[in-house]
């Protein structure tokens, strides 16, 4: 079972944040059973988000207000990014036929061309390092890579038996790539690469059942966060962990709430902010670190609604993103406020 299926059990309204990201095309990830799964933007205005149903969204004005640009009802649309203004990728899966799918614009989204098919498969996220280059993971241990700005993509050397959940790049040579072992064993999984992914090594990383986001901010510190499972008590314990060493050990925090660590962001080496949900309180979690992710300190959270994204534009002003609002902080995570609420809850009459 992939995480967007764990996360069907829950129904969520994408909210859009006031800011949309830097030229470096961070990617943020909503998951939702109706709706939106990926939101990304390469500058402060210009914006995509895809999801369900095929839809894919734009606005270039932050985020006030979004046209639609395709919409097909058999798809399933899990991540997109785009390089720049005009050309982007998309990847999913058609749930008529269950083929994994690829979808490409060179003119802003006004039109998508279907680039590749997968039998018997689900692509879940993809990320680029430059107008080129990129790669897309998913289901099965798949993993693809384009070098020609997502016409042609062709499979990499891995012989595991995951679902991929995540995969981020640092440049062209090293990468990392984590989910779920679905071999039988329900482990966190990590594989590294530093030859663009032609050969994948396993990392070390038993410390979670399941791994929804990773990240570096360079070659040696790293973070991810996801959750272990306890079938006895038939909970889940939210678990943030870091490596300083490019991935070969990874330093886990201890079981902080019963609940889960859905998104994690740096603002710089020391200050980090994450969130999530405690299910025992039914409370929003917000939790910050000032030491580069060796501790962390829970907030003063009274929102009764689960946090899914959070993004700082610096040190001091940020936002997180849940249910049919956003949320700003002005004072580094201390408090936050809610800033933007949409028009109403039904989901496409969102769209102007």
């Amino acid at each position: 079972m992939t995480l967007r299926s764990l996360l069907l059990l829950f129904i969520i309204v994408i909210s859009i944040p006031l800011y949309g990201q830097s030229t470096s095309g961070m990617v943020m990830k909503r998951f939702c059973n109706n709706e939106f799964y990926s939101l990304h933007f390469v500058d402060a205005n210009t914006g995509w988000a895809s999801g369900k149903k095929g839809t894919i969204l734009k606005t270039i004005d932050g985020g006030k207000h979004w046209i639609v640009q395709h919409a097909k009802a058999q798809l399933s649309l899990n991540s997109i990014y785009f390089t720049d203004k005009k050309n982007g990728v998309t990847v999913g899966f058609n749930r008529e036929t269950w083929e994994g799918i690829i979808l490409r614009s060179t003119d802003g989204g006004d039109s998508w061309k279907v680039q590749k098919k997968i039998n018997d498969t689900v692509l879940n996220a993809i990320h680029f390092i430059d107008l080129k280059t990129g790669w897309a993971s998913g289901e099965k241990g798949l993993i693809l890579k384009t070098i020609d700005s997502g016409k042609t993509w062709e499979k990499q050397g891995v012989n595991i038996h995951a679902c991929f959940e995540d995969i981020f790049f640092l440049d062209e040579n090293t990468g990392w790539v984590a989910g779920a072992d679905d071999s039988g064993n329900a482990r966190g999984i990590i594989l590294i690469t530093t030859n663009g992914g032609k050969t994948w090594q396993r990392q070390n990383c038993n410390h979670a059942d399941w791994i929804q986001s990773i990240y570096f901010r360079d070659k040696k510190n790293g973070y991810a966060c996801g959750w272990n499972n306890d079938m006895e008590k038939e909970h889940t314990y939210g678990l943030i962990f870091r490596t300083k060493d490019g991935g070969k050990t990874w330093l886990p925090q201890t079981n902080m709430f019963i609940g889960n660590v859905n998104a994690l962001f740096f603002f710089n080496e020391t200050n980090g902010i994450a969130v999530g949900f405690n299910h025992e309180k039914n409370k929003a979690v917000i939790l910050k670190t000032t030491n580069g992710g060796i501790s962390w300190s829970k907030g003063n959270c009274t929102m009764d609604t689960e946090l899914y994204d959070v993004y700082f534009r610096d040190k001091q002003t940020g936002w997180t993103a849940t249910g049919n609002q956003v949320f700003l902080s002005v004072d580094g995570g201390k408090t936050f406020l809610p800033k933007q609420e949409t028009k109403n809850k039904s989901r496409l009459t969102q769209v102007k």
